[in-house]
């Protein structure tokens, strides 16, 4: 009885160490084929992250001159000298926004608020809206370039906002998708 028992036990402990030594390989198989996926997840998501950037970026580069463009343009100068009339060059920036196909085009004075807009006559104008306390219009009254990549606050659509400083006015070419 005594060897029947020894016997039993050593089939017990030999089935539990074959369990345990199978259970070991699944985990180190599973945890090996979830680090593959998570390297081949990390490696797709680079490329679709790289040819993000590239399509982001050639966009900044195709609308970059507009805000410099805009701002020398002679309505708009006048506008910063407060010798033309808002109409006049609300006019002509949605007449450049449709041309250019940008979203919006707005001129906004030394203190962030919209004094031009190519929206000047749609129910959501940006005509009076202030936006100087956003960092991109600080940085163009600082006479640097200001951008910004943002979700917009109005509208919930994606929107890159390219300013330019002249004459401590601002002009601001605002590209949007959505």
């Amino acid at each position: 009885m005594k060897h029947e028992g020894e016997e039993r036990m050593k089939r017990l402990l030999l089935t539990a160490l074959y369990l345990m030594a199978v259970a070991t390989i699944v985990l180190v198989a599973y945890f090996m084929s979830m680090n593959r996926q998570i390297v081949v997840a990390n490696s797709k998501s680079k490329s679709q992250l790289e040819a993000y950037q590239r399509v982001f970026l050639a966009k900044i580069q195709k609308y970059k001159h507009l805000p410099f463009t805009i701002s020398r343009e002679r309505t708009i100068l006048r506008l910063f000298e407060k010798r033309a009339d808002r109409f006049k060059a609300g006019v002509l920036l949605k007449a450049v926004r449709i041309r250019s196909g940008v979203s919006a085009i707005y001129v906004m004075n030394d203190q962030g608020i919209t004094i031009a807009s190519s929206n000047y006559d749609e129910p959501n104008s940006f005509v009076g809206v202030n936006y100087g306390f956003h960092p991109y219009f600080k940085r163009a009254m600082n006479g640097q370039e200001g951008s910004m990549y943002a979700l917009g606050g109005r509208d919930w659509w994606a929107w890159l906002l390219s300013l330019l400083s002249y004459r401590d006015q601002v002009c601001d070419c605002w590209c949007g998708s959505g």
